[in-house]
Order: structure tokens, then C-alpha cells, then sequence
């Protein structure tokens, strides 16, 4: 037993968000997984799921719009607000980590027993929701009072903030001039590294060499989406400057029959553009194609359809908003700036263009190591012991 095991109180309380199974969920395991090694492994933590929102489109935005209405946003309400403070009460931990900015309401009832509060964040939500609301309008601008009021909360009462990007470290500052560390910490990098074992980078290496030299089928690039908005004004401003001269267009997701029905098939067919539906795996038209490609102009975090494609080695042609997070791929060249309008011709020069898969899984092994340095280093600042 270590000396951490041996503490009279548990060190890490772990709160995160979890639905019904069907889109409710706002938070991740991701953090719990990364996290608890770094303070002692499993006999140092409890976790902790709030009951959120759930339901599909309209009926969890109904749920979500209600719990505003009552002053809570997210699955933050009188109950859970109680059950957490229980929990706290009776667990007195060292550390709490709160798995979303919007669980800002949770922080007071941590801090009163004297626990640490580290909050991660998977995006900064007040920037996505102003977006929303600036073209939208309606429910969006109640939810972006909701995530301001929120994240506000949320900051100010942390002794430390991780965020997925350098950009969201440098808005959540700009938004709210916090005064406690903010640190760029991403756990959901460890996808992308579980998925590129050395046999896996050896195998993709070799099926992309022989999909370069395979003339038999036309090239094409993928957009991969949900019918958000954010995800249908990208994926229509890229249908109007597709051409199909140079290569094909395969629309993924459900914001494909959202494009069918504002386009119009005979110009779907026009532009080469071939509308897929949902996929049950992706893993073979990645494995096909020659690039992926994503104009998104709202939100922020990580755009995780971008790991999906970098687990295959397919190269990302990226608007600036998606590029956040992914510096570590635009050194190697898998993940490269473009305009929307140029995105055609891009992806057709990367057919013959050889990329070293190896050399991007080292690139976010070193990404990672730095992450985690200056995580564990934020942890001490704050007088937690951490684990080898």
C-alpha cells in the first residue's frame, strides 16, 4: 500500500456529467482516466454522475430550457446540488475534479469543506453558445446565459482550470480574467495515442503505400457530422465551392440528409458530392480516403471527427476554428490550414503525397508528455501529492 492509499480520506472526487444514452451527457471518463493515476490510482478516488438532461434534439433542449427557466443549467438543480453537497460532506476530500465548466454551482459546496477544486473543461461554452446565438437566436441566447453564468462560477471558484486548447486557455482568461492557473491539458490525445500502437502505424502505413499507387478508384474526401448547426453551415459552405473536377465528396452523418434536402440531388450529382447517411463503422472509407476535411467556423475544444481520421493517417484539411489542439499534427502535416473554397484542390494533391504516420504518433506522444509535465507540475502548485 502506498502512502497515498494509506491518506484517512479519499484525495480525488470526480464529478461528471452522464445521460440516458441517447446525447444527454455533457461529460467524459476521459478526465477520470487520465487524472487518477496522476494522484495514486483507484483507491484514491470516487466518482460522482449527475443525472442530465436527456433525449434527442428538441426534447433534451426542452429538459435543458426548463432547468434554466428554474435558474440551472446543465444537471446542476436543487437535488443533485444537495446530493453533491452530501457526498462532499461525508467524503471530505483533498480534491475535487469537476468534468465540465458548467458544473460551476458545484465548486462552492467542494470549497466549504476545504477541497482543492480543479475544473476541466471540453470546450469554452460561452464561445460556442454566443456564436449559436448571434444566427440563431432563441434557445441558444438563454443557454448562453446559462453557460456564462455557469463557467463564470465555475472559474472563479477553482484553484485550477484545464482546458483542451491553447485557444480556449487564452478565451477563458480574455472572458474572465481568472485568477488561478489555466492550464492546457487534453486527455482525449490518449485516443489518438491508444490507436497508434506500432503495429497499427505499420499496417496503416503500408495500406495507404498501396492505396497511392491504386488507379482503379476515383479519390475522394470525407465531411463528417451531426445536423448541429455548426455542422450544417460548414458542410453547405463547402458544397458550393465543390466542383467534383479534382475528386469526390462523401458526406457522413446525419447532416447529410440535411444537405440533400437544401441542395437537391441533381446538384449532389453535379458536384460529385454522394450523401452516405449513417455509417455503423468508419474504418474502411477512412482507410479510403484521401483526406478529411473541415470548415467548421463555430465552437471550440477539440474536434474529436479530427482524431478519427489521424488514428488512419488521413491528412485534415482544417478552417483556423478547427485547427485548436492540433499543432503537434500541422508539424507533421497531417492536419493543414486551408480555405474553404481551396479544400477541393488541397485534397487531390495529397494523393501522391507521402506522410509518415510514425512520426505523428511520436508527435503526440511528446505533445502528451508536455501536457502531462505541466499538469503535474499545476497539481504541486497546489500542494497535491501526485503518484510515480
Amino acid at each position: 500500500m502506498t502512502g497515498l492509499q494509506q491518506l484517512s480520506r479519499r484525495r480525488l472526487f470526480v464529478t461528471r456529467g452522464g445521460g440516458d444514452g441517447t446525447g444527454g451527457g455533457v461529460g467524459h471518463s476521459w478526465s477520470r482516466d487520465l487524472h487518477v493515476p496522476l494522484l495514486g490510482g483507484e483507491g484514491v478516488c470516487q466518482s460522482h454522475v449527475l443525472d442530465l438532461p436527456g433525449g434527442i434534439g428538441p426534447i433534451r433542449k426542452i429538459k435543458t430550457l426548463w432547468r434554466l427557466k428554474k435558474g440551472h443549467l446543465a444537471g446542476v438543480h436543487d437535488l443533485s446540488l444537495r446530493t453533491y453537497t452530501e457526498l462532499v460532506d461525508r467524503l471530505r476530500p483533498e480534491a475535487v475534479l469537476l468534468d465540465s465548466t458548467l458544473f460551476g454551482p458545484l465548486a462552492p459546496a467542494a470549497r466549504s469543506q476545504g477541497a482543492r477544486v480543479v475544473t476541466q473543461s471540453y470546450n469554452c461554452e460561452f464561445d460556442f453558445y454566443a456564436g449559436e446565438a448571434a444566427l440563431r437566436g432563441g434557445l441558444a441566447g438563454e443557454l448562453m446565459r446559462g453557460a456564462y453564468l455557469a463557467e463564470e462560477q465555475s472559474l472563479r471558484q477553482s484553484d485550477l482550470v484545464l482546458s483542451l486548447t491553447d485557444y480556449d486557455t487564452n478565451r477563458f482568461r480574455q472572458l474572465y480574467d481568472v485568477d488561478c492557473p489555466v492550464v492546457t491539458f487534453n486527455p482525449i490525445l490518449a485516443l489518438l495515442r491508444d490507436a497508434l500502437t506500432p503495429q497499427a502505424v505499420a499496417a496503416v502505413e503500408a495500406d495507404r503505400a498501396t492505396r497511392r499507387h491504386d488507379q482503379g478508384v476515383a479519390p475522394y474526401a470525407v465531411f463528417l457530422g451531426s445536423a448541429g448547426y455548426q455542422n450544417r453551415r460548414a458542410c453547405l459552405r463547402l458544397a458550393q465551392t465543390w466542383t467534383g473536377a479534382h475528386a469526390r465528396l462523401l458526406v457522413i452523418g446525419k447532416v447529410g440528409q440535411w444537405l440533400r434536402e437544401k441542395v437537391g440531388d441533381a446538384e449532389l450529382r453535379a458536384r460529385r458530392i454522394e450523401i452516405t447517411g449513417f455509417l455503423p463503422s468508419l474504418s474502411d472509407t477512412l482507410r479510403g480516403a484521401i483526406a478529411m476535411v473541415c470548415p467548421m467556423t463555430l465552437g471550440s475544444g477539440m474536434k474529436v471527427k479530427i482524431l478519427d481520421a489521424l488514428a488512419y493517417g488521413v491528412p485534415v484539411l482544417v478552417s483556423e476554428e478547427a485547427s485548436h489542439g492540433f499543432e503537434f499534427a500541422q508539424a507533421t502535416g497531417h492536419v493543414r490550414p486551408c480555405a474553404t473554397q481551396d479544400m477541393e484542390t488541397a485534397a487531390a494533391g495529397l494523393v501522391s503525397e507521402a506522410l509518415s504516420v510514425g512520426r505523428l504518433a511520436q508527435a503526440v506522444g511528446e505533445e502528451m508528455a508536455l501536457q502531462r509535465q505541466a499538469l503535474l507540475q499545476a497539481y504541486a502548485s497546489l500542494g497535491l501529492e501526485t503518484g510515480p
